[in-house]
C-alpha cells in the first residue's frame, strides 16, 4: 500500500478515537523499578480501527510497548499508527512493532493504536483478527549517595582550580 495512503488511513483511524471505549491496562511491578501489564483486541470485521487503552505510570521513566498481531497470513492485523497521550501521532507499517524506549511521566497515560483489519478470507464469514501489546515502564535511575558525593568533589576541584587559574593570569 502507497506510503500517502497508509498515512491518511492511520490519521482517520486515530482521530475516530473519540468514540472508541477505552481499555484500562493494569500495571504490576516486575522488578525493583520495573512495571508492566499487557492488553489485546479483536475484530470481527474488517477496517480500520482505533482502539484506545488507559493506564497510570506509577514513575517518571522509560516506557517500551511491544506489539504483535496474533493472526498469522492474509487475516493479518497491520499497525497503522500510535498515539501516547498528548504526544505526536507517530506513523507505523507492520504486523509487528516496539515501541520506545520513550519517556513518559508519572500520571494517567492513554495509548490509541490505529490498526487495519484484513477482510476475511470467504465472503460473509467473520474476520476475527486480533493483536496483543504489552507495556513495559521503567524507572529513571536515581544515583547513589556515593555518586553524588564522588560528583560534587570533581566540581569543588574543578571551581577550585579555574578559580586558582583566574589568580595566575590577575598576578
Amino acid at each position: 500500500m502507497r506510503t500517502a495512503i497508509r498515512v491518511a488511513l492511520a490519521a482517520v483511524a486515530l482521530s475516530a478515537s473519540a468514540f472508541v471505549q477505552a481499555v484500562t491496562v493494569v500495571l504490576d511491578p516486575v522488578a525493583q523499578g520495573q512495571f508492566a501489564g499487557t492488553f489485546q483486541s479483536t475484530h470481527s470485521e474488517a477496517g480500520n480501527f482505533a482502539d484506545t487503552f488507559e493506564f497510570v505510570s506509577p514513575v517518571d521513566g522509560f516506557i517500551t510497548i511491544t506489539l504483535d498481531s496474533t493472526t498469522t497470513g492474509i487475516l493479518s492485523v497491520q499497525f497503522l499508527g500510535y498515539q501516547l497521550t498528548q504526544g505526536p501521532l507517530v506513523f507505523l507499517s507492520a504486523s509487528h512493532e516496539v515501541i520506545g524506549p520513550l519517556g513518559i511521566l508519572e500520571g494517567p497515560q492513554t495509548l490509541t493504536l490505529g490498526i487495519q483489519a484484513a477482510p476475511p478470507i470467504a465472503p460473509h464469514t467473520p474476520a476475527l483478527t486480533s493483536y496483543t501489546g504489552k507495556i513495559v515502564i521503567q524507572a529513571l535511575p536515581i544515583p547513589e549517595p556515593g555518586t553524588w558525593l564522588l560528583t560534587t568533589i570533581g566540581l569543588l576541584a574543578l571551581a577550585s582550580r579555574m578559580k586558582l587559574a583566574r589568580h595566575r593570569r590577575q598576578r
